[in-house]
């Protein structure tokens, strides 16, 4: 059985390489065509240029080598595809937004399935977590099977879908496409021992792109920030206004986490993301007000996920709306969930706000707050963050297995890896 694997950002080899080594355990033959066409030099172009894949940065894969071809565009890449003819195809997503923010195939994809002559099967990962709940119905048919995380996934995006103007008949007809699978990239800290003794409060820092508050409220000048967003946004939404002089900042927060942290004796780790460009604003105060500051990028994303092994080793996580509670629950690690407003950045897609209100929100039982495992607070509220980091109350076991048997086991508890092999061997 012959399998290729489309990387066009060497983050995905995160999502990818549990599978790549799950099939090369199993003596198959793999291919990774890398394509560093258009897509790669918009990043090369950007704050981002280590995500560019290129023969420097291939994983050491630990169950063997894959061939590897290096192709330059997406005409070179489906010329080296048709040539090799794989069994099937897998693609960290494989879909692009139009101008209305549907996700639709790749041009090139639909090029390749009417060249290869519907031999090849085409699978997707659907991009990272809950990426597959914003797809529009053209993604979902662009591909035999697409393997998302977990049955909430796959309600919150047929709860869209039936929202949009497409016919009910077409949406069910899909509806068998999207298969639960769990995600590789958990099936290493799944099978983790889980250390006994912690010693870290880590804040995984805010996406600030992510919504007008954020670039706003946590701006390290928020006066200018707003007004560069009345300039520059057609839209403003006028309920930021109401936080805009609230005393509490996104500095105090940090400052506050380490304070608690050096009570508790425990090391304060801040984890920044270089893609939120707000975060080079905050460097130097992160270096100061924290025992470790970690930068991402430069770094090969596979076999050892660096967030992986802090998380297992921290006693606590702070984060806003972060899917890092999900790895800490598997680790076993308190988490906590600082709330910020909640507004529609998808709304021509997720106009009934059913994205944000099922993946984003804070009730009870949700990815973001769920019993001993998960607690979430307002933003501002010091007083509470002090007593998450200074009060030593345990995830109950039961409460954990829940949550993990929502949102993270694959079917039959294999590990997502093998379920998904096993799939495609059934389908061959």
């Amino acid at each position: 059985m012959k399998t290729g694997f489309v990387i066009e950002s060497q983050s995905e080899y995160r999502q990818l390489g549990p599978l790549i080594d799950e099939l090369l355990l199993n003596k198959e033959d793999v291919y990774i065509f890398i394509n560093s066409g258009f897509y790669s030099l918009l990043m090369k172009n950007s704050i981002r240029p280590w995500l560019v894949p290129n023969q420097e940065n291939v994983p050491n894969f630990m169950n063997g080598k894959p061939m590897i071809v290096f192709t330059q565009d997406e005409k070179d890449i489906c010329e080296k595809i048709c040539n090799t003819k794989p069994d099937q195809l897998f693609f960290h997503s494989g879909v692009h937004p139009d101008s209305n923010l549907v996700f639709r195939p790749r041009k090139y994809i639909q090029y390749l399935k009417q060249e290869l002559n519907r031999k090849t099967k085409f699978y997707s990962f659907a991009g990272e977590y809950y990426d597959s709940a914003l797809w529009g119905l053209e993604a979902i048919q662009g591909f035999d099977n697409i393997f998302i995380i977990n049955e909430h996934a796959k309600k919150v995006q047929f709860d869209i879908l039936n929202k949009r103007n497409y016919e009910k008949q077409d949406i069910k007809n899909s509806f068998n496409k999207l298969v639960v699978s769990g995600k590789p990239v958990l099936d290493h800290i799944i099978n983790q021992k889980i250390p006994d003794l912690k010693d870290s409060v880590i804040l995984m820092t805010h996406n600030f792109s992510n919504s007008q508050f954020s670039r706003i409220c946590f701006a390290n000048n928020k006066y200018i920030q707003l007004l560069k967003i009345f300039i520059k946004e057609d839209k403003f939404d006028y309920k930021t206004l109401s936080h805009l002089f609230k005393n509490t900042s996104y500095k105090d927060i940090i400052s506050t986490i380490y304070k608690s942290s050096k009570g508790s004796k425990l090391n304060f780790i801040i984890q920044s993301r270089a893609k939120d460009s707000q975060n080079k604003v905050y460097q130097n105060f992160y270096a100061l007000n924290s025992d470790i500051y970690n930068l991402d990028g430069n770094k090969i994303p596979y076999p050892n996920i660096n967030t992986h092994q802090m998380i297992m080793n921290s006693k606590k996580l702070i984060a806003f709306k972060s899917f890092s509670f999900i790895e800490a629950v598997i680790s076993k690690t308190k988490a906590l969930h600082l709330e910020i407003p909640t507004e529609n950045a998808f709304h021509k897609i997720d106009k009934y706000n059913i994205f944000n209100k099922s993946v984003r929100g804070c009730d009870q039982g949700s990815l973001n707050n769920y019993k001993s495992c998960i607690q979430s607070i307002k933003w501002h509220n010091l007083k509470k963050i002090e007593q998450f980091i200074e009060k030593d109350e345990p995830i109950l076991e039961h409460d954990r297995n829940e949550y993990l048997e929502k949102y993270v086991y694959p079917p039959n508890f294999d590990t997502s890896s093998e379920f998904i092999y096993k799939t495609i061997l059934e389908n061959h």
